[in-house]
């Protein structure tokens, strides 16, 4: 079981890794937050989006092997052991790389700190509303831009962590989650439902032109 579970997830990640490498396009939309297909970046901008876009590509490529490696080791419960844990140390590093602060929101955040604000909880709904739509959305907010990316329930195994208590999530995975996040509003996805977006906020100053 475990090793079917294995082969999911990496699966999983080649899948994520494939549609992360072209998500720098924009779409045509009838949404007020999305980008429009004829939407013209300058410079500036295109850097941000490029750095937002490298971003998430290796973020999201470094928690996918580690969630693998910790569900290796110890299970599911291991990979919500992880998350709580080592998920800032990531974040950490990206910033460290490229000079931008990176987090994930969400309508149903496991963590409280990773709540969607009021514009965030727009565009989940507008991203979930167009499942095909994986371009980056980019924002002027004054001294810095911030960009943002889709995350959808890719892969089945997501559920495993994510999916409904009883039925996807195992009672080991479902307390370790109750006593790590108490305050716990992430479950109950189900398979391709949006679970949230990638953040990436780039300060204008340190953008090389």
């Amino acid at each position: 079981m475990k090793n079917a579970f294995l082969w999911l997830a990496t699966f999983g990640l080649s899948i994520i890794l494939f549609v992360a490498c072209s998500d720098q396009g924009t779409v045509n939309k009838d949404t007020e937050l999305l980008p429009d297909i004829e939407k013209k970046y300058n410079e500036e901008e295109t850097e941000a989006l490029k750095i937002a876009s490298d971003v998430t590509l290796i973020g999201q490529q470094t928690l996918m092997a580690n969630l693998v490696k910790a569900i290796e080791d110890s299970g599911t419960a291991g990979a919500v052991v992880f998350c709580n844990i080592h998920v800032g140390a990531i974040y950490d590093s990206l910033k460290a790389n490229y000079g931008a602060t990176v987090s994930r929101v969400s309508h149903k955040n496991r963590n409280p700190a990773n709540a969607a604000n009021e514009r965030e909880l727009k565009l989940i709904e507008e991203y979930g509303n167009k499942p095909e739509v994986f371009a980056l959305t980019l924002f002027d907010d004054g001294d810095h831009y911030t960009a943002y990316k889709p995350i959808h329930m890719s892969i089945l195994a997501c559920t495993k962590c994510h999916g409904e208590p009883g039925v996807d999530i195992e009672e080991a995975t479902f307390i370790t989650i109750s006593m790590l996040y108490p305050d716990d509003k992430a479950t109950g996805f189900k398979y391709k439902d949006m679970r949230g977006l990638w953040k990436v906020e780039v300060p204008k100053a340190g953008l090389k032109l």
